[in-house]
């Protein structure tokens, strides 16, 4: 199953859906988290089948949505019972560290497992999740790693892009086509001709979108449309 490429924007239908259900779950299930997780785990399971038996995807990617519901869940539940965190965070800052880069570690290698015996890469967009079990165990760590990074390390750049993340994310990949279709041909370098090249066009068009995206941002903050982004509006004095 493939969808049309429509860049970011597919995303923010789903995160729409998984709102909706996230919020009608947690009423059916009378906030009780093992009703929550068996529902969760059934929904991830039974549209993983519905993608194995080659169906099409469901208006507003609603089948992406159920499939990633159980990530959005499960940090509601961990934000409900935070004294999980609570024990985990206060730990020396050398333990936290190490436990990151055992945590990080976990995620690579199990991913890359995961590639080597499904001789393909994880991709939501196209329903490819590989193997199911490897894919959750590989996010979960990852996902606790960045918990874990962004508690050791409270940069203000940071801060500054999460409360910013729609701004910088719906545009991102437009752009990002924008310099791969007509620019780079134009001048004649090949992105794809060997790492080096890779690594530059990498590199060049992550400064030049993350600068292009910064004054965008501080423009589009002044405005009115900011609230609508959850972006907390900057008042000119």
């Amino acid at each position: 199953m493939s969808r049309p490429e429509t860049g970011p924007i597919w995303f923010l239908s789903a995160l729409l859906v998984v709102h909706i259900l996230a919020f009608t779950i947690m009423k059916l299930s009378k906030d009780k988290d093992w009703i929550l997780l068996l529902i969760l785990i059934g929904l991830f399971a039974g549209f993983y089948f519905y993608y194995k038996l080659g169906y099409e995807e469901l208006w507003f990617n609603a089948d992406v949505a159920c499939m990633a519901l159980i990530f959005f869940s499960v940090g509601y539940i961990l934000k409900k019972n935070n004294k999980i965190l609570h024990r985990l965070l206060p730990l020396p800052k050398i333990k936290l560290i190490v436990l990151f880069f055992a945590l990080s570690a976990l995620n690579i290698s199990v991913g890359t497992v995961n590639y080597k015996i499904s001789d393909k890469s994880i991709n939501m967009w196209n329903c490819n999740y590989c193997n199911p079990t490897l894919m959750l165990i590989s996010a979960f760590c990852g996902i606790f790693a960045i918990i874990i990074f962004s508690n050791l390390f409270t940069a203000k750049s940071f801060v500054y892009c999460g409360k910013s993340s729609m701004t910088f994310f719906i545009p991102h990949k437009q752009i990002e086509f924008f310099i791969l279709r007509y620019i780079w041909p134009v001048i004649g370098f090949e992105p794809d001709k060997n790492l080096s090249s890779q690594i530059l066009n990498l590199t060049v068009l992550f400064l030049f979108i993350t600068i292009l995206l910064f004054v965008v941002n501080e423009i589009f903050i002044r405005t009115p449309f900011a609230s609508l982004f959850g972006v907390k509006r900057k008042i000119r004095r």
